[in-house]
């Protein structure tokens, strides 16, 4: 669990369960661009709803002014509902990552658990036999009933 905590992955690498590894770097790699992506939209929108407070407005060439052009016609509610919504999944995401983390580690725990405790051999079997079920006299008129059935059991 300490390497996972670490490193994510590497509680999977020393299981030996490395199929596990793409996964979990492309779920965090995943979020971690999501973060990404949001920031960089939350910070226009912020630009932009600073220009709209103050009654200024980006120069042609400015790093925000195509989007201040693609937003000045909106009111300004709607320029906030975006900045709370970039805000919001920004935040949602940042979680995700470290939800991502403590599932790897804890995935990695379990497994390390299951291989150490548990032998998984190829010993199981099922064995089915026919049987015969006796009743119960309740429902049926004080008298036993016999009812053909199977009995399956598994053996380790």
């Amino acid at each position: 669990m300490i390497r996972s905590l670490i490193v994510p992955g590497w509680g999977q690498v020393y299981n030996r369960r490395w199929w596990k590894v793409p996964v979990i770097y492309a779920g965090i790699g995943l979020l971690g661009s999501a973060v990404i992506f949001n920031q960089q939209r939350y910070n226009e929108m912020l630009a932009i709803a600073n220009h709209r407070k103050f009654d200024t407005a980006p120069k042609p060439g400015d790093k925000y002014y195509k989007v201040y052009e693609e937003f000045r016609p909106a009111n300004d509610a709607v320029v906030h509902n975006y900045l709370d919504n970039y805000r919001r999944n920004r935040d949602l995401s940042i979680l995700g990552i470290f939800g991502a983390w403590g599932i790897q580690m804890i995935d990695a725990y379990i497994d390390a658990k299951f291989r150490r405790s548990y032998t998984m051999d190829n010993d199981l079997s099922f064995i089915i036999r026919p049987g015969v079920i006796n009743s119960d006299p309740y429902g049926q008129a004080l008298s036993y009933a016999a009812v053909p059935g199977l009995k399956i059991s598994m053996e380790f």
